[in-house]
Protein backbone atom coordinates (compact mmCIF):
# COMPACT_ATOMS: atom_id res chain seq x y z
CA UNK A 1 0.00 0.00 0.00
CA UNK A 2 1.19 3.51 -0.83
CA UNK A 3 0.65 5.70 2.24
CA UNK A 4 1.04 9.27 1.04
CA UNK A 5 1.91 10.28 4.63
CA UNK A 6 4.92 7.94 4.59
CA UNK A 7 7.55 8.47 1.89
CA UNK A 8 9.07 5.08 2.77
CA UNK A 9 6.06 3.48 1.07
CA UNK A 10 6.54 5.37 -2.20
CA UNK A 11 7.29 2.84 -4.98
CA UNK A 12 10.94 2.13 -5.69
CA UNK A 13 9.93 1.46 -9.30
CA UNK A 14 9.01 5.12 -9.67
CA UNK A 15 12.25 6.22 -8.01
CA UNK A 16 14.29 4.05 -10.40
CA UNK A 17 12.55 5.59 -13.41
CA UNK A 18 13.19 9.12 -12.12
CA UNK A 19 16.91 8.37 -11.75
CA UNK A 20 17.00 6.94 -15.27
CA UNK A 21 15.43 10.19 -16.48
CA UNK A 22 17.85 12.44 -14.57
CA UNK A 23 19.46 13.86 -17.72
CA UNK A 24 16.04 14.76 -19.13
CA UNK A 25 14.92 16.60 -16.00
CA UNK A 26 18.20 18.51 -15.59
CA UNK A 27 18.01 19.54 -19.25
CA UNK A 28 14.45 20.83 -18.78
CA UNK A 29 15.27 22.59 -15.51
CA UNK A 30 19.02 23.39 -15.40
CA UNK A 31 20.62 23.72 -12.02
CA UNK A 32 20.94 27.37 -11.14
CA UNK A 33 17.93 28.36 -13.24
CA UNK A 34 15.81 28.92 -10.14
CA UNK A 35 16.04 30.87 -6.90
CA UNK A 36 13.39 29.15 -4.79
CA UNK A 37 12.49 25.47 -4.33
CA UNK A 38 8.89 26.04 -5.40
CA UNK A 39 10.06 27.25 -8.82
CA UNK A 40 11.40 23.76 -9.58
CA UNK A 41 8.10 22.18 -8.55
CA UNK A 42 6.09 24.58 -10.70
CA UNK A 43 8.32 23.90 -13.70
CA UNK A 44 7.87 20.17 -13.16
CA UNK A 45 4.08 20.65 -13.23
CA UNK A 46 4.47 22.37 -16.60
CA UNK A 47 6.16 19.27 -18.04
CA UNK A 48 2.79 17.46 -17.92
CA UNK A 49 4.39 14.43 -16.35
CA UNK A 50 0.99 12.80 -15.83
CA UNK A 51 0.68 12.34 -19.60
CA UNK A 52 4.01 10.53 -19.98
CA UNK A 53 4.00 6.92 -21.13
CA UNK A 54 5.62 5.73 -17.92
CA UNK A 55 2.75 7.07 -15.81
CA UNK A 56 0.10 5.49 -18.02
CA UNK A 57 1.93 2.16 -18.09
CA UNK A 58 2.47 2.23 -14.33
CA UNK A 59 -1.22 2.78 -13.64
CA UNK A 60 -2.21 0.04 -16.08
CA UNK A 61 0.07 -2.43 -14.30
CA UNK A 62 -0.90 -1.36 -10.77
CA UNK A 63 -4.68 -1.07 -10.90
CA UNK A 64 -5.06 -3.01 -7.64
CA UNK A 65 -2.40 -1.07 -5.73
CA UNK A 66 -3.96 0.59 -2.69
CA UNK A 67 -3.36 4.22 -1.75
CA UNK A 68 -4.05 5.70 1.70
CA UNK A 69 -5.65 9.17 1.65
CA UNK A 70 -7.76 11.48 3.87
CA UNK A 71 -11.31 12.88 3.87
CA UNK A 72 -12.60 15.69 6.11
CA UNK A 73 -16.24 15.47 7.18
CA UNK A 74 -18.62 16.15 10.05
CA UNK A 75 -19.76 12.98 11.76
CA UNK A 76 -22.92 12.66 13.83
CA UNK A 77 -22.51 8.96 14.59
CA UNK A 78 -19.02 7.43 14.32
CA UNK A 79 -20.39 3.91 14.80
CA UNK A 80 -22.49 4.36 11.67
CA UNK A 81 -19.40 5.29 9.64
CA UNK A 82 -17.51 2.28 10.97
CA UNK A 83 -20.47 0.05 10.14
CA UNK A 84 -21.45 1.46 6.73
CA UNK A 85 -18.30 3.22 5.51
CA UNK A 86 -18.41 6.42 3.47
CA UNK A 87 -21.29 6.17 1.03
CA UNK A 88 -21.84 8.20 -2.12
CA UNK A 89 -25.29 8.69 -3.63
CA UNK A 90 -24.38 6.25 -6.40
CA UNK A 91 -25.48 8.75 -9.03
CA UNK A 92 -29.08 8.45 -7.83
CA UNK A 93 -30.56 11.89 -7.15
CA UNK A 94 -33.68 10.41 -5.53
CA UNK A 95 -31.40 8.63 -3.06
CA UNK A 96 -29.50 11.88 -2.54
CA UNK A 97 -32.77 13.62 -1.62
CA UNK A 98 -33.59 10.81 0.82
CA UNK A 99 -30.16 11.10 2.46
CA UNK A 100 -30.37 14.88 2.83
CA UNK A 101 -33.82 14.64 4.37
CA UNK A 102 -32.39 12.21 6.90
CA UNK A 103 -29.60 14.66 7.76
CA UNK A 104 -32.01 17.55 8.35
CA UNK A 105 -34.44 15.54 10.56
CA UNK A 106 -33.06 17.18 13.75
CA UNK A 107 -34.03 20.60 12.39
CA UNK A 108 -37.75 19.73 12.55
CA UNK A 109 -38.36 21.69 9.36
CA UNK A 110 -41.77 21.96 7.79
CA UNK A 111 -42.34 20.09 4.54
CA UNK A 112 -42.29 23.43 2.74
CA UNK A 113 -38.87 24.36 4.18
CA UNK A 114 -37.48 20.91 3.37
CA UNK A 115 -38.61 21.24 -0.23
CA UNK A 116 -37.15 24.74 -0.44
CA UNK A 117 -33.73 23.42 0.57
CA UNK A 118 -33.90 20.40 -1.75
CA UNK A 119 -34.91 22.63 -4.66
CA UNK A 120 -31.91 24.87 -3.95
CA UNK A 121 -29.50 21.90 -3.91
CA UNK A 122 -30.84 20.16 -7.04
CA UNK A 123 -28.95 22.30 -9.61
CA UNK A 124 -25.66 21.41 -7.88
CA UNK A 125 -26.34 17.68 -8.17
CA UNK A 126 -27.57 17.98 -11.74
CA UNK A 127 -24.69 20.18 -12.92
CA UNK A 128 -21.88 18.08 -11.42
CA UNK A 129 -23.56 14.70 -11.12
CA UNK A 130 -20.38 12.60 -11.34
CA UNK A 131 -18.49 14.68 -8.80
CA UNK A 132 -21.37 15.40 -6.40
CA UNK A 133 -23.22 12.08 -6.39
CA UNK A 134 -20.70 9.35 -7.27
CA UNK A 135 -17.40 10.41 -5.69
CA UNK A 136 -15.70 10.58 -2.31
CA UNK A 137 -13.34 13.55 -2.35
CA UNK A 138 -9.99 13.20 -0.63
CA UNK A 139 -6.66 14.88 0.02
CA UNK A 140 -3.21 13.36 0.20
CA UNK A 141 -1.64 13.85 3.64
CA UNK A 142 -2.45 14.66 7.25
CA UNK A 143 -0.48 17.92 6.85
CA UNK A 144 -3.42 19.16 4.78
CA UNK A 145 -6.08 18.49 7.43
CA UNK A 146 -5.98 22.07 8.72
CA UNK A 147 -6.01 23.68 5.28
CA UNK A 148 -8.92 26.18 5.59
CA UNK A 149 -10.55 25.05 2.34
CA UNK A 150 -10.42 21.40 3.42
CA UNK A 151 -11.55 22.21 6.98
CA UNK A 152 -14.74 23.62 5.48
CA UNK A 153 -15.78 20.09 4.45
CA UNK A 154 -16.15 19.35 8.17
CA UNK A 155 -18.03 22.53 9.02
CA UNK A 156 -21.58 21.16 8.73
CA UNK A 157 -23.59 17.96 8.54
CA UNK A 158 -24.68 17.17 5.00
CA UNK A 159 -21.56 18.50 3.31
CA UNK A 160 -20.94 21.30 0.88
CA UNK A 161 -24.07 20.86 -1.24
CA UNK A 162 -26.27 21.42 1.82
CA UNK A 163 -24.12 24.41 2.77
CA UNK A 164 -24.28 25.88 -0.73
CA UNK A 165 -27.99 25.12 -0.96
CA UNK A 166 -28.63 27.20 2.14
CA UNK A 167 -26.36 29.97 0.84
CA UNK A 168 -28.40 30.09 -2.36
CA UNK A 169 -31.47 30.83 -0.28
CA UNK A 170 -29.82 33.26 2.14
CA UNK A 171 -26.07 33.57 2.72
CA UNK A 172 -26.66 34.19 6.43
CA UNK A 173 -29.03 31.26 6.92
CA UNK A 174 -26.31 29.10 8.52
CA UNK A 175 -26.32 31.51 11.46
CA UNK A 176 -30.06 31.13 11.99
CA UNK A 177 -31.82 28.48 14.04
CA UNK A 178 -32.65 25.73 13.36
CA UNK A 179 -30.20 25.57 10.42
CA UNK A 180 -27.28 26.42 12.68
CA UNK A 181 -27.76 22.98 14.27
CA UNK A 182 -26.04 21.48 11.21
CA UNK A 183 -22.88 23.40 12.19
CA UNK A 184 -23.14 22.53 15.90
CA UNK A 185 -24.21 18.88 16.03
CA UNK A 186 -21.68 16.13 15.42
CA UNK A 187 -17.89 16.22 15.41
CA UNK A 188 -15.48 17.56 12.76
CA UNK A 189 -13.33 14.59 11.78
CA UNK A 190 -10.64 13.41 9.38
CA UNK A 191 -11.12 9.90 8.02
CA UNK A 192 -8.12 8.06 6.60
CA UNK A 193 -9.01 5.33 4.14
CA UNK A 194 -7.45 3.18 1.44
CA UNK A 195 -8.62 2.81 -2.15
CA UNK A 196 -7.18 1.11 -5.23
CA UNK A 197 -5.91 3.09 -8.19
CA UNK A 198 -8.60 1.45 -10.29
CA UNK A 199 -11.29 3.05 -8.09
CA UNK A 200 -9.80 6.54 -8.24
CA UNK A 201 -10.94 9.03 -10.88
CA UNK A 202 -8.52 9.03 -13.85
CA UNK A 203 -6.98 12.48 -13.45
CA UNK A 204 -6.73 12.00 -9.69
CA UNK A 205 -4.74 8.77 -9.99
CA UNK A 206 -2.48 10.32 -12.62
CA UNK A 207 -1.81 13.22 -10.28
CA UNK A 208 -0.90 10.89 -7.42
CA UNK A 209 1.80 9.24 -9.54
CA UNK A 210 2.90 12.66 -10.81
CA UNK A 211 3.21 13.83 -7.21
CA UNK A 212 5.42 10.89 -6.28
CA UNK A 213 7.59 11.50 -9.35
CA UNK A 214 7.97 15.17 -8.42
CA UNK A 215 8.89 14.15 -4.87
CA UNK A 216 11.69 11.92 -6.17
CA UNK A 217 12.89 14.49 -8.73
CA UNK A 218 13.06 17.19 -6.07
CA UNK A 219 14.78 15.06 -3.43
CA UNK A 220 16.96 12.71 -5.47
CA UNK A 221 18.03 14.95 -8.37
CA UNK A 222 17.93 18.49 -6.97
CA UNK A 223 18.48 17.72 -3.29
CA UNK A 224 15.48 19.81 -2.29
CA UNK A 225 12.71 19.14 0.20
CA UNK A 226 9.24 18.30 -1.04
CA UNK A 227 5.88 17.29 0.40
CA UNK A 228 3.10 15.94 -1.80
CA UNK A 229 -0.10 17.94 -1.32
CA UNK A 230 -3.13 17.73 -3.60
CA UNK A 231 -6.74 16.61 -3.73
CA UNK A 232 -8.63 13.99 -5.73
CA UNK A 233 -11.76 11.85 -5.90
CA UNK A 234 -12.73 8.21 -5.90
CA UNK A 235 -15.31 6.63 -8.19
CA UNK A 236 -16.73 4.42 -5.47
CA UNK A 237 -18.05 4.15 -1.92
CA UNK A 238 -15.53 3.43 0.82
CA UNK A 239 -16.40 0.16 2.54
CA UNK A 240 -15.94 -0.12 6.33
CA UNK A 241 -12.91 -2.41 6.13
CA UNK A 242 -11.05 0.19 4.07
CA UNK A 243 -11.33 2.87 6.76
CA UNK A 244 -7.97 3.04 8.51
CA UNK A 245 -8.67 5.62 11.23
CA UNK A 246 -11.03 8.38 12.30
CA UNK A 247 -9.53 11.39 14.10
CA UNK A 248 -11.36 14.40 15.50
CA UNK A 249 -9.93 17.62 14.06
CA UNK A 250 -8.21 19.45 16.89
CA UNK A 251 -8.95 23.13 17.65
CA UNK A 252 -11.56 23.15 14.89
CA UNK A 253 -13.75 25.94 16.25
CA UNK A 254 -10.78 28.13 17.21
CA UNK A 255 -9.35 27.84 13.72
CA UNK A 256 -12.69 28.52 12.04
CA UNK A 257 -13.22 31.62 14.17
CA UNK A 258 -10.20 33.22 12.53
CA UNK A 259 -12.42 33.83 9.52
CA UNK A 260 -15.14 36.44 9.33
CA UNK A 261 -17.83 33.91 8.42
CA UNK A 262 -17.43 32.18 11.80
CA UNK A 263 -16.64 35.07 14.13
CA UNK A 264 -19.01 35.05 17.14
CA UNK A 265 -20.59 31.92 15.69
CA UNK A 266 -19.83 29.06 18.07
Amino acid sequence: MIDLDDTKTYPQEIKAWVLQMKEYFVKQIPRGSYKEDYEVEHKLWNLRIEEMEFVQDYLELHKETEVAVWHNTRILNEDEIRKEGIRTFGGDIEYAIERVKKVIVPLLLSTEKQEELIKSIMPLWERDKESRTKAVHFFYTKKQIHNPQLMEFASNLGGECVRWGLENIDNQMYRQEPYKRLWILGRPCSVKFKVTFDNIERRSREHIVRGIIIYYVMTEIYGLGNTIEDTGATMCDIVPQDILRIDEISNFELEQERFEAYQNFY
